[in-house]
């Protein structure tokens, strides 16, 4: 839709502006070339008003038009083009004032003489809108927390061990018999886990899906 508006509005722009050459650039910079630039900016989508059918899809184009180059008057004159042939051309309307000076504005850049030409790209649309929803009914489902242990390699417990989820921000310390429950994350996630304990530091990937007995085997004795 828009590539198909960008070509309409160039076509336009180049039976008008003569010598000038057409730019879709950021207007950013002075151009020995006399150009004539039309930045899209601006993409607005009108609300549709409610029916059975799918509306059109309507969009409307900002673009930032401004020119430049050596011979600053016929930089001006290619403008005095534009607005008069836009005048009283449907496919076309011009914003001047503030709708420039707020593009200006948004862009950082310093504003110059140039207006706002606004074009409409429309997309017919097949098919109806579903009807809509009458009624919600939510079902609640219970999940355990991430839950385990943390033992050393011949199956000591580890009390005192450091558990992190560090993808959800989530920690855990085990009790006295090495366990832990992680809250924020349920047995059904599958997360990677940083264990610490007494100065070592084990990765580990918890499956999806695992139980309540899921064993992190730690070798301290590195």
């Amino acid at each position: 839709m828009i590539e198909d508006v960008d070509a309409q509005v160039r076509d336009w722009l180049k039976g008008i502006a003569g010598d000038a050459s057409i730019s879709f650039a950021l207007p950013s910079g002075e151009s020995e070339q006399l150009t004539l630039y039309a930045y899209l900016f601006d993409i607005d989508r009108p609300l549709a008003a409610p029916s059975g059918r799918l509306p059109p899809m309507l969009l409307r184009l900002g673009y930032l038009v401004t020119s430049s180059g050596a011979d600053a008057l016929a930089a001006h004159a290619v403008l005095s083009k534009v607005i008069s042939a836009a005048d009283g051309d449907p496919q076309f309307s011009l914003e001047f004032g503030p709708a420039a000076a707020t593009a200006w504005t948004a862009l950082h850049l310093p504003a110059r003489a140039g207006f706002v030409l606004r074009a409409t790209a429309l997309k017919e649309r097949t098919g109806s809108i579903a009807p809509p929803v009458r009624s919600v009914q939510l079902e609640t489902v219970s999940l355990e927390p991430l839950s385990g242990r943390v033992v050393a390699k011949d199956g000591t417990p580890l009390p005192g061990a450091i558990v992190e989820a560090t993808s959800i921000g989530r920690s855990a310390t085990t009790d006295v018999n090495g366990r832990f429950t992680l809250e924020g994350a349920t047995n059904e996630l599958a997360l990677s886990l940083r264990v610490r304990a007494k100065g070592v530091e084990t990765e580990i990937s918890h499956p999806a899906e695992s139980t309540p007995d899921f064993t992190i085997a730690v070798d301290v004795a590195k």
